[in-house]
């Protein structure tokens, strides 16, 4: 019984680690579902892994060794599809997953095999003392994974550093936790002690993780808000330049066809004289309302022009001094 709630808490450890990881590593999903969804499903895969792989516990053969790594890559290749990634990164997070785990093994092996004073037989091991090794090492994955997410996501976290030390003080704690005396003893000595302690660990960063992931989603939340409410901004200073040019090419209009009309009652009355320097004066006052830029580069004519317009209607005097030559106009209509 103590063996399959090790190998059932394992299982579920894994799940959490390696979405964590996933989550970190490639982020943006490639489904709608939600991320405790998407959670659940790697928990599900990992405990079918564990119950699929249970004729393997204390088997430390090279084929089984390579057996579990092999089915344990597929695994993470099939569930790196639930992300948006192409196939040469699904593939290499596949196979850092399977290398990260099995460093976290060898350490956690270490470790147990030190604290028991156990010695390996030929291809075989103590099915208490395996499990103990692959529950440490699933756990050691759990906690890198959620530090390596705290670090990944570090550009969307803009708490305040007291904040962050509490979310980042959790994993540390635990790892420390860990790898103490004490709580290693208590593997030996009370192994039921040991699963609730590790359970309760589990519960904790995840949970912890949870909130983390919250805090992101309303960072980036806030982040979206921010850009579209600086774009409803600038469109609405857009809209109102749009309104300032319409009602200016209303008034341009209007005082063309008032000039049109002068003119066409000189040409009825034959007052000829009159057209040259009634002409010359609407020329001046073109130039004086409109102001007039004429560089031989459109973008910068209608940008003076603009500027020139606005200053104006504000009262503000401007003065412009503008020299191209041929070489400095073509480069900017090339660029």
């Amino acid at each position: 019984m103590k063996i399959v709630l090790l190998n059932l808490l394992d299982s579920m450890m894994s799940g959490a680690a390696t979405f964590i990881f996933f989550q970190a590593i490639l982020g943006k999903k490639k489904s709608k579902l939600p991320y405790y969804i998407i959670l659940l499903i790697f928990v599900c895969s990992f405990t079918i892994y564990a119950a699929i792989t249970s004729i393997l516990i204390g088997n430390t053969s090279t084929l089984a060794v390579y057996l579990r790594l092999i089915l344990s890559s597929l695994l993470c290749f099939c569930l790196s599809f639930l992300y948006s990634a192409n196939l040469r990164t699904k593939i290499l997070i596949s196979i850092s997953t399977t290398i990260l785990c099995s460093i976290f093994e060898d350490f956690s092996y270490y470790i147990i095999t030190s604290i028991y004073s156990y010695r390996v037989e030929k291809d075989t091991m103590d099915f208490l003392v395996f499990s103990n090794i692959s529950l440490m090492a699933t756990m050691f994955f759990l906690i890198f994974s959620i530090l390596i997410h705290f670090v990944w996501k570090k550009e969307a976290f803009v708490h305040s550093l007291s904040y962050t030390i509490i979310l980042l003080v959790i994993p540390v704690l635990s790892m420390c936790l860990l790898l103490s005396k004490p709580i290693l003893y208590l593997n030996i000595n009370i192994p039921s002690a040991f699963f609730i302690l590790a359970a309760f660990v589990l519960f904790i960063n995840i949970m912890n993780y949870i909130l983390f992931y919250n805090v992101l989603e309303n960072e980036e939340l806030r982040f979206q808000l921010t850009i579209q409410k600086e774009q409803i901004e600038f469109q609405r200073n857009k809209y109102e330049q749009l309104g300032a040019a319409y009602k200016n090419i209303r008034s341009f209009m209007h005082d063309t066809k008032k000039h049109l009309f002068y003119i066409e009652n000189c040409v009825t009355e034959k007052k000829y004289d009159d057209i040259i320097p009634y002409s010359k004066e609407i020329m001046h006052d073109l130039e004086s309302r409109y102001c007039t830029i004429n560089t031989g580069n459109l973008v910068i004519d209608a940008f003076v022009s603009n500027l020139l317009l606005q200053t104006k209607a504000q009262g503000i005097t401007l003065h412009t001094n503008l020299k191209f030559d041929k070489a400095t106009i073509l480069s900017m209509i090339i660029t």
